[in-house]
């Protein structure tokens, strides 16, 4: 990903694009393979529905592999990260029918609030489709089995209202 690719914020004096850059660095090829493969399938998964899960949206972001290494460049999401203070009942529904109830063997399985970001009242972008809550943890989209995904959630205090 370009940082040109990233959402344009107008500002009163300029324009602002932002970009996040991980870097990980595995013991091992096979895993580092392996999260490959799902952050390529969730990248098939999202972008043709302009970078939404559900109605969770997923940062634009590219991957790129050398040696034992894995790059991750994602658009940054403007926003406040989810906490006990701002969790609702709202959130907690948005949560459970697009990412922790659904069918598909292959879907997101860390749930801790500090990965959503709620957008609250920060300006939309230009030519940003509107959204209300991101998700940043692009490494946790794995091979999960539902009912493993709905103990976690429904067993984590923190979603507790």
């Amino acid at each position: 990903m370009k940082i040109s690719e990233a959402t344009i914020h107008r500002k009163p004096y300029g324009n602002h694009q932002m970009m996040i850059t991980k870097l990980c660095t595995y013991d091992n090829r096979s895993h580092l393979d392996w999260t490959y493969s799902n952050l390529q399938k969730l990248k098939s998964k999202v972008e043709p529905d302009n970078w939404f899960y559900g109605r969770i949206k997923i940062p634009k972001f590219s991957i790129e592999i050398k040696k034992k290494q894995m790059m991750i460049k994602m658009e940054f999401m403007f926003g406040k990260q989810l906490n006990l203070s701002i969790l609702n009942q709202k959130w907690k529904d948005i949560v459970w029918n697009d990412m922790v109830n659904v069918d598909d063997p292959v879907a997101f399985k860390d749930y801790n609030l500090d990965n959503f970001i709620i957008k609250g009242s920060k300006p939309q972008g230009e030519s940003e489709i509107p959204w209300e809550i991101a998700y940043v943890d692009l490494e946790a989209y794995a091979e999960t089995i539902k009912s493993y995904r709905i103990t976690s959630f429904l067993s984590d205090k923190q979603w507790q209202l």
